[in-house]
């Protein structure tokens, strides 16, 4: 099962950009350069965008420090403003002298609290005044099911045949998914395109088509179910298109 969207949070390193916020270290006092970073300061970066975790997840994220000359000291890390249910592991992170960056991890319990919060990092040298940023973490409702798919569907050119998309579901799930899939190979085509497993089942069918001319191959179809509380869940159905026999 693969997750629709996806957290930045889960990719140490990428979209680490300038921060937003204040910088900190004894050099915060003098007048700020028109450009680059002021002598002996230093700026906290956190991803650019909204980082989402669900619940009950572990996210690792990297946590960079840009550093202006002369600069050179531990900063330890606080957030505050975390949503109720997630918690920082480890409970005092600390980017090193040195260092450019340091890994921390998210942790969402089973109850996290859903929705968009604005989070405050600060970092806090041993000298000097603290920096700060704000990033958004949005925290989304736990997958309430999975799929189980055919392992691969194997279908021959001029040929049809049927298979069952299942939902494994969790004891919360009561809500009917949609089912849909991305484009299919050239002379291939599914009946229905869309359905909807209702509350109460487990299971649909859907048959394909292949044209006498259908591309010959393995492909990986996604496919996605979309819950009535708004939840997407994603996975890949894979096909094998055969010459006829």
């Amino acid at each position: 099962m693969k997750r629709f969207f996806m957290s930045l949070f889960a990719l140490p390193g990428l979209l680490l950009g300038c921060s937003q916020g204040t910088p900190g270290g004894p050099g915060v006092s003098a007048p700020a350069p028109s450009y680059g970073q002021a002598e002996n300061t230093f700026n906290l970066s956190v991803p650019r965008l909204a980082t989402t975790l669900q619940q009950g997840e572990v996210f690792e994220a990297n946590i960079g420090i840009k550093r202006g000359v002369n600069f050179d000291q531990d900063v330890a890390l606080m957030f505050t403003n975390l949503p109720q249910g997630v918690s920082i592991e480890p409970a005092e992170p600390k980017i090193l002298k040195g260092k450019s960056e340091t890994k921390v991890k998210f942790v969402a319990t089973e109850a996290a609290s859903v929705g968009n919060f604005q989070v405050k990092l600060t970092g806090h040298p041993a000298e000097g005044g603290d920096a700060q940023v704000d990033f958004s973490l949005n925290v989304a409702v736990k997958d309430s099911f999975t799929f189980k798919l055919p392992t691969v569907v194997a279908l021959p050119q001029g040929s049809e045949v049927t298979f069952s998309v299942e939902l494994q579901r969790e004891a919360k799930s009561n809500s009917d998914v949609t089912i849909t899939f991305a484009e299919f190979p050239s002379g291939v085509s599914i009946a229905p395109d869309t359905a909807v497993i209702k509350a109460a089942e487990a299971a649909t069918r859907f048959q394909l088509t292949a044209t006498a001319a259908a591309a010959l191959g393995r492909f990986d179809i996604k496919v996605t179910g979309t819950s009535a509380d708004g939840i997407d869940v994603e996975d890949v159905l894979r096909l094998d298109v055969q010459g006829s026999n």
